[in-house]
């Protein structure tokens, strides 16, 4: 897929993966899943998004740069992976997320919604990440003042996607303030779409909660 048919996609995607990880105490995104498999977190994200959806990627590096980047760059084609650096990754997720926006944005300024991908949800389906692509899709215009989430027995998870409305504030977050603050401020704008994966609820932060997502049912 080149720049000009990328450009006619209604939806991109960020994956965040520039994270300090301090409660992990060594680079989450490198970590391998499942363990012996050679693949890293980073990369099944990454391969996630592309099989749910034919849009751009954008990946937004920081912790371990140059390793993340060399993951991208063997086994992703440019065309569809686009490596985005933000230098204040130490600063919180916040600014991940607003440099990754910024970067769809000028890539491509008629985007109409951004879906934001984690790192540390492997057990994640991609039937999720397509059912909320298709609702999106579905919403037309509609879908550009829309915030979409996965519910699994009425809980929301992640990941998220954000119409073309919030775009601008999001480019503005800083420190460890991420996209709910949008949540908190636009109740009225949220849409859920059920889904059959308890894995948008997990979040492993330490070696032992990742490690733990193998011995649990998904």
């Amino acid at each position: 897929m080149n720049k000009d048919q990328a450009q006619n996609n209604e939806l991109a995607a960020i994956v965040l993966a520039a994270g300090a990880a301090r409660r992990f105490g060594k680079p989450k995104q490198l970590e391998p899943w499942p363990p012996g498999s050679g693949q890293s977190l980073v990369e099944r994200a990454v391969r996630l998004t592309l099989e749910a959806f034919d849009g751009p990627v954008f990946v937004v590096l920081g912790n371990q740069r140059t390793a993340v980047q060399t993951i991208l760059e063997t086994k992703f084609t440019p065309e569809r992976v686009i490596p985005v650096y933000n230098p204040r990754w130490e600063e919180g997720q916040g600014y991940s997320v607003a440099a990754g926006v910024r970067a769809v944005r000028q890539a491509y300024p008629a985007v109409s919604g951004i879906m934001i991908m984690l790192t540390d949800q492997p057990r994640l389906k991609k039937q999720t990440l397509a059912a909320l692509v298709e609702r999106f899709l579905e919403l037309g215009e509609e879908g550009k003042d829309r915030i979409l989430f996965p519910v699994f027995e009425g809980k929301r998870g992640n990941p998220a996607i954000f119409g073309q409305a919030f775009l601008e504030e999001l480019t503005r977050l800083e420190g460890d303030v991420g996209g709910r603050v949008l949540v908190r401020k636009y109740p009225t704008t949220i849409l859920e779409v059920p889904v059959s994966d308890p894995a948008i609820h997990e979040d492993a932060d330490t070696p032992e909660e990742l490690a733990k997502l193998l011995e649990e049912p998904g």
